[in-house]
């Protein structure tokens, strides 16, 4: 069960909070898809705190990545490949995401793994207030740095390849082009419309299925 962090009262009036909370949650609860989170309920309790129900997933990315052991690449490559299909699905209904750290995103056991949630930043009252779909874009290039090389970029990093020998050109180019100040001047990603499933490979614009 999720609620309004506390911490977050000084950001901005807690009116505007619950708002943009409830209508968060209402935008993740139109979502209907596999590799993202699915809302058992939402609504304002008692105590006025807006709160939203999502099921018991096993764990957060943010587990998974302070485990000692290293991700193997093959399961790398099938969650960044999840996770673009589960951004395509919320930016086809107008969704934008807007905090996509390890935090928020649930595994579980079975394919797929991702449950994407806590789209509280993507949701705005106002064009200036809402995430641009770049911005998601720049986020996803930033967690697939760091799945791959296992370790997170910096300012002017080169190429994951550079780290991980194992990485094909293609991934690494596909990867840094995500990190480019502004990702669409490159490249709009897009998605297959002849399938959702989550094999559906992701690509750039004149480029190859990245995830070969």
């Amino acid at each position: 069960r999720l609620h309004i962090d506390a911490g977050d009262e000084a950001a901005e009036p807690i009116e505007l909070q619950r708002l943009r909370f409830i209508e968060a949650a209402r935008a993740l609860a139109s979502i209907d898809h596999a590799t993202v989170a699915r809302v058992l309920d939402y609504g304002v309790g008692p105590d006025g705190r807006p709160y939203m129900v999502l099921p018991a997933y096993p764990r957060r990315l943010t587990e998974r990545l302070a485990d000692p052991e290293p991700l193997d690449l093959k399961l790398a490559k099938q969650l960044i490949k999840e996770l673009c299909t589960g951004l395509a699905v919320a930016h086809a209904q107008g969704v934008t995401h807007g905090g996509l750290t390890p935090s928020a995103i649930f595994l579980c056991d079975r394919a797929p793994h991702v449950r994407l949630a806590n789209f509280y930043g993507g949701i705005g009252n106002s064009d200036k207030a809402r995430p641009r779909t770049a911005d998601d874009i720049f986020q996803l290039g930033h967690l697939a740095y760091r799945l791959l090389s296992g370790r997170p970029p910096v300012a002017d990093a080169a190429s994951p390849c550079t780290l991980n020998p194992a990485l094909s050109p293609v991934l690494g180019a596909w990867t840094m082009r995500c990190l480019a100040r502004d990702p669409l001047r490159y490249g709009r990603m897009r998605r297959r419309r002849r399938s959702h499933s989550c094999a559906t490979p992701w690509r750039l614009e004149g480029g190859g299925n990245v995830f070969s």
